[in-house]
């Protein structure tokens, strides 16, 4: 099976994600080094992935990306078809 690029930097976000404790959250930078990805095109994943409701969104300075409890068992399929 081939993943686009954008498929990818999805799951290994949700790989990141899904390895911090619950109700923690990680910032844009965090994530874009932990997929190694540009962080420009990591915005269009992380949009894709919080409208699918996968990853819920945190504004603000202290904002973030978290993984809500009921996700944390997200199929690979779930998190390609929100991002293709």
């Amino acid at each position: 099976m081939q993943l686009t690029r954008a498929a990818d930097y999805g799951v290994r976000v949700m790989i990141h994600l899904a390895g911090m404790p619950p109700g923690t959250w990680a910032s844009h930078t965090q994530l874009a080094e932990a997929a190694s990805c540009p962080p420009q095109f990591l915005s269009k994943v992380l949009q894709r992935l919080t409208r699918a409701g996968l990853v819920v969104s945190h504004r603000g300075n202290a904002g973030g990306f978290e993984l809500p409890e009921a996700r944390r068992r997200a199929t690979l399929l779930e998190i390609v078809e929100a991002i293709e």
